[in-house]
């Protein structure tokens, strides 16, 4: 199936990169710059590049935050220039990153950054929180990596205010937007053992004079290795921008996912060791044809689908002001034991309607940014016998001021929301300074409330906590020349009264499958990040190194320090024609506490519970420190082509992140991405 998605494909989008554009209306510069304006939650400003012909001046959305530093994380040439299956794997190449890899391709990896992950993160696409509204997360392979053109993680002072509830953590994701002299397409492929392969590409056309089109679709899949771990997906995206004239454009987007995962709980290593000697076990536990799993009959289904409609409007000011009106729909069929009695037959079901706005405003040493969010959603989850229709809003205002223009902003901050009567307040401030061209310095703080969770509003009502908070500090300084940029960041969070789950013997008051009890508790947790890349003569060396400061040393809810970098050797060979990157990657993670992770409601459970002995841990040892190291070569002709050849565990190390998935062992991977103009 995937080889036919692949040439049809081929097929369709070189047939669209060779029509002639009907009524070409963009006339761009020779180097093909875009006519770009910036607009985000804070400073923004308008950058117009020249143009030969000055017609309509397309607003497009941009990540620019402030006036003094660039927050672009990752763009899309970094992401064409890296190694990833799928967007969670990019994770890996961002600040205080993690990713919780179960192994193969299509299970539902959980990540983290800045030591928070499982329903702490808050998650936009071009403005709209995508987050399944019950978990409050969101399965990162129904987002197309090739839709995403750039990644950007406010700091933990700021993240708060993005989103309709307050989130420790924001991830803003921006999607393809751009509008070239030429119509323009692009295909990504890759294969890779156990018929793992998939393709992914789009279009960009302009068939009218003020109407700009963009489609594409992704066809995933991977052949079961270890028994019940199949996967297939399709994604799939369409995109139209109408320009009414230079100070309105209407923007509309529908996003398609559907993707059948087969659960299989990872190796029964409990069973492995009741009946095998230790050497043994770990020899079976690391062999696909001989491992037990724990589900032979588990699988979920998601459905996902997401319409926006955006307007944005350049003010006489240059600012640019945004107003999204979405539809999201989530659908998770859980399935367990199908055909038998004890079977679990579960649809959960998550519908939202909502608008959101943005208005940003500045005058001289001044900016005041305004953004709303108004919701209403449907939870029809048998997974907890709820039908229930809940109502959030939230609104908050950040104001800024350059008391030394290019030198020192200060920023100050709040944002007040309620989720069907759960109110939260938070307030915070930051500092910017940039004492010359190469330094830049960073600190915030903030002290802000949590909304209750959906089990909370429910389930728990005036069990738990009437306040929930969070305070937080963050600091960062970043170092950049021509050749080198290194970035020291330090973030410290405190909670009052953190929600963790817990497994226990008997079902209780929260009527959960599995029999799962809701505590609370303080939770104090540090980190350090060193970050940056060097560039000598024709060699890359790149790093984005994180340690933790745990609070409970019993307890490591996330490895004690993870390490991902690359040293590269980069050229342009061939008379210009080649542009080669080619070197190591190198995976390190350090010692983490056992947990089990909880598909169905996307959890990690490290404690257990019984009347004898109370809340205890479920294991007492630690995941051993866990390393990879792959060959990996990206290799670019003329511009156009790419090919991607990855040597994955060149050691052959037997490891798990994961509690008992076992991770890949030595693997070849093999990509190509084209680029059609014209």
């Amino acid at each position: 199936m995937l080889k036919k998605s692949f040439l049809i494909l081929t097929l369709l989008f070189a047939a669209v990169s060779n029509t002639t554009a009907f009524n070409a209306y963009y006339y761009l510069s020779k180097k093909d710059t875009l006519l770009t304006s910036s607009m985000d939650t804070a400073y923004t400003h308008d950058k117009t590049q020249k143009v030969i012909v000055d017609t309509l001046k397309p607003i497009f959305t941009n990540m620019k935050i402030d006036t003094l530093e660039s927050p672009i994380l990752l763009n899309k040439k970094n992401i064409n220039r890296s190694d990833y299956r799928y967007l969670g794997d990019l994770i890996n190449y961002l600040p205080f990153g993690f990713l919780e890899n179960l192994g193969s391709l299509g299970e539902p990896n959980e990540f983290s950054l800045f030591g928070l992950g499982f329903n702490n993160i808050t998650l936009l696409l071009d403005g709209v929180e995508i987050n399944e509204r019950h978990t409050n997360a969101i399965d990162l392979y129904t987002l197309r990596s090739e839709l995403v053109d750039s990644i950007y993680i406010p700091s933990p002072a700021k993240a708060f205010l993005f989103g309709v509830k307050n989130n420790p953590v924001a991830v803003k994701i921006y999607s393809f937007d751009k509008i070239t002299a030429k119509p323009y397409s692009r295909i990504r492929y890759y294969q890779a053992p156990n018929n793992e392969g998939s393709i992914d590409g789009f279009f960009n056309i302009y068939p009218f004079k003020k109407f700009n089109l963009y489609g594409g679709f992704q066809n995933s899949s991977v052949s079961s290795n270890y028994p019940n771990s199949e996967y297939g997906l399709w994604n799939a995206t369409i995109k139209a921008r109408y320009l009414l004239n230079n100070n309105f454009n209407f923007v509309f987007s529908y996003n398609y996912s559907k993707s059948t995962a087969d659960l299989n709980g990872g190796v029964n290593y409990s069973y492995l060791e009741s009946k095998y000697s230790t050497s043994e076990a770990e020899r079976i536990l690391y062999s696909p044809f001989e491992a037990i799993v724990n589900y032979e009959n588990r699988y979920q289904k998601i459905t996902r689908h997401l319409f926006n409609i955006k307007i944005l409007a350049r003010l006489s000011s240059g600012q640019i002001a945004r107003i999204n009106t979405y539809y999201n729909s989530h659908l998770t069929e859980f399935r367990q034991n199908e055909k038998s009695a004890n079977r679990i037959y579960d649809n959960d079901r998550n519908k939202s309607y909502g608008v959101n706005f943005l208005l940003p405003l500045k005058y001289k040493a001044f900016s005041l940014a305004i953004s709303g969010n108004a919701e209403s959603s449907s939870l029809k989850l048998n997974s907890i016998n709820l039908d229930k229709n809940l109502s959030a809003y939230s609104t908050s205002a950040l104001t800024g001021f350059f008391l030394i223009p290019n030198h020192l902003n200060l920023d100050l901050f709040a944002k007040y929301s309620n989720y069907d009567g759960s109110s939260a307040i938070g307030f915070g401030s930051e500092i910017n300074s940039r004492p010359n061209e190469n330094i830049f310095l960073k600190c915030g703080v903030a002290k802000y409330s949590l909304n209750k969770s959906v089990e909370e509003l429910v389930l728990l009502k005036a069990n738990s906590p009437s306040s929930r908070g969070v305070k937080t500090l963050f600091a960062k300084i970043t170092y950049k020349k021509q050749r080198a940029a290194v970035t020291l960041s330090f973030f410290h969070n405190a909670f009052n009264s953190y929600e963790y789950w817990v497994k226990r013997d008997s079902s209780g008051s929260l009527k959960l499958k599995g029999n799962y009890l809701l505590c609370y508790r303080s939770k104090k947790q540090s980190g350090l990040n060193l970050s940056g890349r060097l560039r000598f003569y024709k060699f890359l060396l790149q790093s984005n190194f994180s340690y933790y400061f745990n609070e409970k040393k019993s307890l490591r809810e996330i490895p004690t320090f993870t390490l991902f970098g690359g040293f590269y050797y980069v050229d342009t060979l061939f008379n210009r024609n080649l542009n080669l990157k080619a070197g190591i990657n190198i995976y390190l993670n350090g010692e983490q506490s056992f947990y089990k992770y909880e598909f169905q409601f996307r959890r990690n459970i490290f404690y257990s519970f019984n009347k004898t002995l109370g809340i205890t841990l479920l294991s007492n040892k630690y995941m051993k420190r866990n390393w990879r190291l792959d060959l990996f070569l990206a290799g670019t002709i003329q511009k156009r082509a790419t090919i991607y050849l990855t040597l994955e565990n060149v050691f052959n190390n037997k490891y798990f992140i994961v509690p008992y998935y076992p991770m890949p062992g030595i693997t070849f991977r093999f990509g190509v991405a084209w680029e059609f103009f014209n």
